[in-house]
């Protein structure tokens, strides 16, 4: 009995089945390498680097063989199928034939007829430089040889000497002579201010020069004739009334003890020689005529005076009807004994240094003066050239 079970506990073990063991867990992706099986040799590198260069002297060729066909189209039928053949030949055996095997230069010659080239040049660079031959130039060469000649060389000099100089100039070693003998000239000394004065034939030529910067101020010698002044005083003289001056609050005109003349205004182109004076005027000053206002004519009698003032407007009602003053021209209609000098108090610069300094009044001696003479017309700005007003332009007479 005991038997019997033990063979019945070996076989129930013998007869159960096996269970397989369970698949391996897949690897996540990132952890997966894939290795480069692609490899190159040099030699293959080399292989495709030449072929590469063959392909760009086959563009090469194509492309001097179409310049070739250009400029064989003056030729004769019989030579261009001549011409057209040798570029045919793309072993070089024609050009054997010709003496040329290196195929330098496409040429095709007739005993009986005159020498055809088109001067197309097909080497290499190695064929040029151990190639000893003579080579025929075509009538249709590309480029000419450059040959050194001597003009090129006294440019190339000149040049040279040239950026010397401005080198030399450059680190203060040169310095290029001044016409006056103080190189050391400030842009406010009046000390070197010629004034023209001319003998009695050239009276009449007219001359233009600079007196001061601050304030612009530029005087024209015999800007008027003496016909024109004589015609402008005639003109005024009936209509001469008490002068006055503008309020600075309201911008209307007020009489005044600062101003004690007397003038008289005339409409803008009254007549013919009024209109010419006008233009004359814009084209000293580089204005129209339509920007400027009628003349004044004034009259000054002994001991009177209009005391320093400015001719830009401070008040709101003049510049938004009529604009601001920019400049203002003053023509001398005759001459003074003495006195009569437009003074600039406020003026820049070392004004007793004017040659005629010696000439003027005491009151002229107060500031930068110009003495009036009959013709002459000073200009001077009121704005600077940035627009802004400018405090040097304070004047008076």
């Amino acid at each position: 009995m005991k038997q019997t079970n033990l063979e019945a506990e070996n076989s129930s073990t013998k007869t159960k089945p096996s269970i397989p063991p369970p698949p391996p867990l897949p690897l996540p992706r990132f952890w997966v390498r894939k290795t480069a099986t692609v490899s190159v040799t040099k030699q293959e590198i080399a292989k495709f680097w030449r072929q590469k260069h063959l392909e760009e002297e086959d563009h090469l060729l194509a492309a001097i063989k179409a310049a070739a066909r250009v400029r064989a189209r003056n030729l004769t039928e019989e030579d261009y199928k001549q011409f057209e053949e040798s570029l045919k030949d793309e072993n070089g055996t024609k050009d054997a034939k010709e003496g040329n095997t290196n195929g330098i230069l496409i040429t095709t010659k007739d005993e009986n007829k005159k020498e055809v080239r088109v001067g197309i040049k097909d080497c290499s660079n190695s064929d040029l430089r151990s190639s000893n031959k003579t080579m025929a130039k075509g009538r249709y060469s590309r480029l000419p040889a450059r040959k050194s000649s001597s003009s090129t060389i006294i440019l190339t000099m000149l040049i040279m000497v040239t950026f010397g100089i401005l080198i030399l100039l450059a680190l203060g070693i040169l310095s290029v002579p001044s016409n006056s003998g103080d190189s050391s000239r400030k842009a406010n000394d009046l000390s070197t201010i010629v004034r023209n004065k001319v003998d009695s034939e050239g009276d009449d030529e007219p001359s233009a020069e600079v007196i001061s910067w601050e304030p612009r101020a530029f005087i024209y010698h015999n800007f008027l004739s003496k016909e024109e002044c004589d015609y402008l005083i005639n003109l005024a003289n009936p209509h001469m009334q008490k002068s006055t001056v503008v309020d600075s609050e309201s911008g209307k005109s007020k009489d005044s003890r600062v101003r004690t003349s007397t003038g008289t205004f005339l409409p803008r182109g009254r007549d013919k020689k009024i209109r010419e004076i006008e233009k004359r005027i814009a084209d000293f000053t580089f204005m129209p005529v339509e920007h400027g206002e009628g003349l004044l004519v004034l009259h000054y009698e002994v001991g009177q005076k209009y005391e320093p003032h400015f001719d830009y407007f401070l008040d709101e009602f003049n510049t938004k009807n009529g604009g601001q003053r920019i400049a203002t021209v003053l023509m001398y209609l005759s001459d003074v004994e003495e006195g009569g000098e437009t003074v600039f108090p406020s003026a820049k610069g070392n004004y007793s240094a004017v040659p005629w300094w010696n000439e003027l009044s005491e009151c002229g001696k107060g500031g930068l003066s110009v003495k009036p003479k009959m013709g002459d017309a000073l200009l001077f700005w009121s704005m600077k050239p940035d627009a802004s007003l400018d405090p040097s332009s304070l004047h008076g007479w």
